[in-house]
């Protein structure tokens, strides 16, 4: 239901509840002031008939009159007052002797001039509400004179009064009974518009990741938080693709500078490795002491040769295009070659090894020269990470949806800086002294063209696992 629908629905059920509790107080007056009014004449119907009846016995009016009142006519308290008068309308007999030999005019004068009423009674509504009847007296169809009573009118004003106050109240009751259920609607409302709000701000500063919970229903909110969280995955859709096309880009540059470095470098390399084995074969001197010392620096000088070379290897991997040749690769007998390989690196650290493959027969789709680059990388950071010794485990498995292969690189080093993992896998990004920074930069490069997804997990003091997610063969 829409938020407009629910406002009208609630207004309407405001107004219907209104509208009966109205009618419901209305009636249950209406019939409580017809049962009075009927009440009132059959009173003064009572004292028409006792008066009428006693006259005809007695001539001590103003005791008659004392005892009229004194007999149940109707309700006690209903009849305040009776007054004979005769056929000239003077007062005759009362139930008040300073009445007697008044008009009827200066009876009700009187009345009026003197209010039974004071500041409390009028701020109270305690006084008594009176009002005059005055009915002709038959005697044998000749009229012998009129009777006077003034009866007590409170029992019904306090009806009239009931019946507004309860109107009132529940009015008010009603009123406010609508007006927390508009607040608690618009609150409902109002709560994922400030999310939408805030959400929309985060996404102007340039966090796409942004999203908000879908509200359950089917209003206009569900739908505007819908299009909201599409938009920003469209967003970071785009900001994916546009930080790939940069990449590319730049990587293109890179390739085409690379190639040119590349072969300007290697050549002269190259040249200089094979000028140091001739100097070796041709100069090497005669003594040993000589000859060793000779070695050691021929030795040096070809290591950090091979050093150049395999930093021109990488600068290649990272910059030109990767063409991976896809095939299956049965994962044990690849991950014992990586121990192979590493092996004596290890020892010299004091690494222990624990690789584990569940299970034996499992599969990966990929090109086993990059892979096994990428997998090499990725050892070696972590023995390099491990100075004092520690342990390194190794597993692989299927992913939750079988359709990875999943390898862990678990070490017990010291663990990344929380600044440093967003850009651990950057070109040319290094905390070592020695390092390049193009090591996990190939190992993303090359995960990434096959594919697959790498995540990396560490806490300072206690170590690092990253988690290589590598497509298996299709069947």
């Amino acid at each position: 239901m829409s938020l407009k629908t629910k406002l009208i629905v609630l207004m309407v059920a405001i107004l219907g509840a209104t509208v009966i509790v109205s009618y419901v107080i209305f009636d249950r007056s209406k019939e409580a002031l017809l049962q009075q009014v009927v009440e009132h004449v059959r009173s003064v119907e009572n004292v028409n008939n006792v008066l009428e009846i006693q006259q005809l016995m007695t001539t001590d009016l103003n005791a008659t009159i004392q005892r009229t009142l004194s007999v149940r006519l109707g309700q006690p308290g209903r009849v305040a007052q009776i007054s004979l008068l005769n056929l000239s309308s003077k007062v005759i007999a009362s139930s008040i002797q300073d009445d007697v030999g008044l008009s009827l005019e200066e009876l009700k004068d009187r009345r009026v001039r003197h209010p039974k009423t004071s500041f409390w009674d009028t701020l109270l509504k305690t006084y008594l509400n009176t009002y005059d009847v005055t009915i002709p007296i038959y005697e044998n169809g000749v009229k012998r004179g009129y009777i006077n009573v003034v009866l007590v009118m409170n029992d019904l004003e306090y009806l009239i009064k009931k019946a507004q106050y309860s109107n009132m109240l529940w009015i008010i009751g009603i009123f406010v009974g609508g007006t927390l259920s508009a607040i608690v609607v618009v609150n409902r409302f109002i709560k994922p518009v400030d999310l939408l709000v805030s959400a929309s701000k985060a996404v102007a500063n340039g966090n796409f990741d942004t999203t908000i919970a879908i509200p359950r229903g089917s209003g206009e909110l569900r739908m505007l938080i819908s299009g909201f969280n599409e938009m920003t995955e469209k967003l970071r859709e785009h900001k994916t693709l546009e930080q790939r096309v940069h990449r590319t880009e730049r990587m293109a540059a890179l390739g085409e500078l690379g190639a040119r470095l590349a072969h300007e470098i290697r050549n002269p390399l190259n040249s200089i490795n094979l000028i140091i084995d001739h100097l070796r074969d041709r100069f090497s001197p005669a003594e040993d002491k000589d000859r060793q010392r000779f070695d050691t620096y021929v030795v040096n000088i070809k290591t950090e040769l091979q050093r150049l070379n395999k930093l021109v290897s990488d600068f290649l991997h990272v910059s030109r295009p990767l063409h991976p040749e896809i095939r299956s690769l049965q994962v044990a007998p690849f991950l014992q070659q990586i121990t192979q390989l590493l092996g004596n690196q290890a020892a010299q650290h004091q690494i222990e090894w624990t690789v584990s493959v569940t299970p034996e027969n499992l599969m990966m789709a990929g090109d086993e020269g990059l892979l096994k680059t990428a997998c090499m990388n990725v050892t070696l950071n972590a023995i390099q990470a491990m100075e004092n010794g520690g342990r390194l485990t190794i597993e692989a498995k299927p992913s939750a949806d079988a359709h990875f292969c999943e390898m862990t690189f678990t070490d017990t080093g010291a663990g990344i800086p929380q600044e440093h993992r967003e850009n651990i896998f950057q070109p040319y990004f290094t905390t070592k002294k020695e390092g390049t920074g193009l090591g996990l930069s190939i190992v993303n490069r090359v995960i990434e063209d096959h594919g697959g997804q790498i995540r990396v997990e560490s806490e300072e003091g206690r170590g690092t696992t990253i988690t290589l997610m590598l497509p298996m063969p299709e069947e």
